[in-house]
């Protein structure tokens, strides 16, 4: 297994064959819900903008920050419990020094909840504006603040089509958004990053190459977590091989004793995504910006 870990340019460099498709997105919807989004930003006067702790920097859109201007803005870094902890605090003291105010959030827990609250309503009433990219726990993190399930929650991408609001208390009130993706990323292991995370539609990406990638990624990058979740000592950087590894570990085999490389494929996304292979940041806060 691999001893040093490659530089972010190495990383693109070993994934891009691997990717010839690369990953493309920004469906007719997700334009509407960026013009929506710049309309509704002068009815608010707070935003929070939603940033999945396991990608800090991969999952924020680079144009939020200018829309939102002077207005009072707060980072929800939500699925904390799905992140390395230590690089979650190095992150909120990251995003910090840029002068939003960061709050670590587990919404299916509520941890964090209180806090967010206690620094939204720092506005006597405060109309709140939720923004993220796509599956980052926006609706998840509203139905916890306003104590019901009043926001639809899903693991699909784009599950909030629409703006709607939704009170959590006689002083604020919360506007869910559909889900924000932008043209283009030239950087491709971020946009594999987004694929990996489920923040971008399967139709967006071959689901054989974004775990190909993965599995490699991994193997340069969190080598114990190929040992002790799929047994993998020995196995050489090489896709097919990784996830014929994983494929056998994991019961993917058919007819003849092979294994079926999709199911496979399948199988190492959702264990991810899921957190069972352990807490995992895919951004380092002190990698360079993408």
């Amino acid at each position: 297994m691999s001893t040093r870990i490659p530089t972010e340019t190495e990383l693109v460099e070993i994934l891009t064959p691997l990717a010839p498709h690369g990953v493309q997105w920004f469906p007719g919807h997700m334009a509407k819900a960026q013009r929506e989004l710049n309309a509704k930003l002068r009815l608010v006067n707070t935003v929070v903008e939603v940033v999945d702790a396991r990608m800090p920097r991969s999952s924020r859109h680079p144009h939020l920050a200018t829309w939102i201007g002077q207005k009072q803005h707060v980072i929800a870094l939500t699925k904390i419990d799905l992140a390395d902890a230590a690089d979650t605090r190095a992150w909120k003291k990251q995003l910090q020094r840029s002068g939003p105010t960061v709050i670590g959030v587990d919404a299916v827990k509520g941890q964090g909840i209180k806090a967010l609250l206690a620094a939204i309503g720092k506005n006597k009433t405060a109309r709140v504006l939720v923004a993220g990219v796509p599956n980052s726990g926006k609706s998840s993190l509203i139905n916890r603040a306003c104590g019901r399930s009043a926001a639809r929650v899903g693991a699909t991408p784009g599950i909030t089509r629409r703006q709607q609001w939704l009170r959590a208390d006689a002083n604020i009130e919360f506007l869910d958004t559909p889900g924000l993706l932008w043209p283009k990323i030239e950087n491709l292991l971020q946009a594999l990053k987004l694929a990996w995370l489920a923040s971008i539609g399967e139709k967006a990406y071959d689901t054989y190459q974004a775990a190909a990638t993965l599995a490699v990624w991994l193997y340069y990058t969190h080598p114990l977590v190929l040992k002790e979740r799929y047994g993998i000592t020995d196995a050489a950087p090489e896709a097919a091989a990784l996830l014929n590894a994983i494929g056998r570990r994991r019961g993917c085999i058919v007819a003849g004793g092979e294994v079926n490389l999709e199911q496979a494929a399948q199988v190492l996304l959702h264990d991810l995504r899921t957190g069972r292979l352990g807490r995992i940041t895919l951004d380092k806060p002190e990698d360079p910006g993408v």
